[in-house]
């Protein structure tokens, strides 16, 4: 449980905060509260576990 929290609120809302915008320290907000559920995810196009030379890619979806 300890490591679910720390993931929860150490990777989720604080990336939301230090990376989000005034329009997304709502949802930081709300998770904080449990009134949302937040997320975090780190992906790699390679492979392995270089954290240093991670690339992503993200891609908008007008229809979700």
């Amino acid at each position: 449980m300890t490591i679910k929290m720390g993931v929860g609120f150490t990777l989720c809302i604080k990336t939301i905060k230090n990376l989000g915008s005034e329009k997304h320290a709502k949802f930081a907000k709300h998770i904080f509260k449990f009134k949302e559920v937040g997320c975090f995810g780190l992906t790699e196009l390679g492979h392995g576990s270089n954290v240093k030379g991670i690339e992503t890619t993200a891609t908008y979806d007008k229809l979700t």
